[in-house]
């Protein structure tokens, strides 16, 4: 899935089934978790997660970030790099 979006500077919500519920540019990615209805499970990014966005993550129960790089946090989500 993280090829659609390489290099695009945007993110993938995923449900848990791994099918994406929406597909966003990276400065649209904290609006659309916070209005998202369906359970988002997972997040691909292409660059950073912030600690921000890590924060939201958490706040939302995501279980998966997967980006190019991560802001240094402590969390329970599952970081993986890119």
């Amino acid at each position: 899935k993280y090829s659609s979006i390489e290099g695009s500077k945007k993110a993938l919500l995923l449900a848990a089934d791994l099918s994406v519920v929406r597909e966003v540019s990276a400065v649209e990615l904290m609006p659309a978790l916070g209005r998202s209805r369906q359970k988002v499970h997972a997040i691909v990014v292409d660059g950073i997660a912030t600690k921000q966005l890590i924060q939201a993550c958490e706040e939302k129960g995501v279980s998966y970030i997967a980006a190019k790089n991560f802001a240094a946090v402590e969390t329970n989500i599952e970081l993986v790099g890119l």
